[in-house]
């Protein structure tokens, strides 16, 4: 699987999603954004049933709301490490201070 539907098999309605983590080579990993893509698109045949127009669209809509998700949930966590270590460094200079 390069990231596209598999068109040899019958689709399984959902009930099987298959994706290839490893390059064809048995080398390397296939890249995140190619396993995410897949995925969602492969969760899209559920709405949609076979490729087309509609099925791409909502594909690429889910991908984007993911990749926002992603990135707000990025971002918080950035924050809260931000804010321990502000947390910590006054926890030490208090520590510091009172030796």
């Amino acid at each position: 699987m390069d990231g596209s539907c598999s068109k040899h098999r019958p689709p399984s309605q959902g009930q099987e999603i298959q994706l290839r983590l490893r390059t064809s080579d048995l080398l390397g990993v296939r890249p995140y954004w190619l396993i995410k893509k897949t995925l969602v698109h492969e969760l899209c045949h559920n709405v949609h049933g076979l490729s087309s127009p509609q099925l791409s669209r909502l594909s690429l809509s889910l991908s984007l709301s993911l990749s926002l998700s992603l990135l707000s949930l990025s971002l918080a966590l950035s924050d809260l490490v931000l804010r321990a270590l502000g947390h910590a460094r006054c926890l030490i200079a208090c520590l510091l201070l009172s030796a």
